[in-house]
């Protein structure tokens, strides 16, 4: 008896352990989908439920911030220009006659009814240039800046849009809200935009053939 204990023992002394595996952000991603808890929060609450699990556990802060950055660099900038062609196309001529009519402050022409939903369109974009800039993403600010401002080119080549017609400085209008959004973008004192990140500039030349560089170009005010 003793001696088959003895096997035993130094079978199992001997046996291989199997390495414990790791679970992945993207494994976990996986497992927080399917918890109905997490699925019912607000963003506001995520927000900071995420704050006190890193003050419980500052040793996930790192791996926080990769899923984060991976998270806002998973759209490419055709993906992003995609969204804005559709975003603004889909504006009709009937939504803008409702607008027109139901301004508090009375009438309002078309041409400015247009020009302003599409400011409120590409809001949110623009927004996220910002918010991507001071978490220091500057990889994720510059490539969402490059699909709002490849969005609007494509929007100014797009024949059946016809409220394009109504629009006299076209799409071009809207460049300076997004390039002043990236860091190190600013205005001298003559307006003009500098220091232009040389990325932007070398996206203008390959991907925006018919408009100027857009480096030196005055914002205009309230952009």
């Amino acid at each position: 008896m003793a001696l088959e204990n003895t096997k035993r023992s130094s079978k199992a002394s001997g046996k291989k352990r199997e390495p414990s595996k790791r679970k992945t952000p993207s494994s976990r991603r996986a497992r927080a989908s399917e918890s109905k808890v997490l699925l019912g929060l607000e963003p506001s609450e995520c927000h900071g439920i995420l704050c006190a699990l890193v003050d419980l556990h500052p040793e996930l802060a790192d791996e926080i911030e990769q899923i984060v950055t991976c998270s806002l660099l998973e759209k490419t900038f055709e993906e992003i220009a995609d969204a804005v062609l559709l975003g603004i196309t889909s504006l009709d001529l009937e939504r803008v006659r409702m607008r027109c009519e139901s301004n508090l402050f009375g009438y309002m022409e078309p041409g400015d009814v247009i020009m302003e939903m599409t400011g409120e369109a590409l809001e949110p974009l623009v927004s996220d240039i910002g918010r991507c800039s001071a978490m220091g993403l500057d990889d994720a600010a510059l490539l969402c800046c490059q699909g709002i401002l490849l969005g609007l080119y494509r929007v100014e080549q797009e024949e059946n849009w016809g409220l394009l017609d109504w629009m006299p400085e076209g799409m071009e209008f809207f460049v300076d809200g997004p390039i002043l959004a990236l860091k190190g973008t600013s205005r001298n004192a003559r307006g003009r935009v500098c220091r232009l990140p040389q990325a932007l500039k070398d996206f203008s030349r390959e991907y925006l053939p018919e408009w100027p560089d857009l480096h030196g170009r005055k914002p205009r005010q309230g952009s």
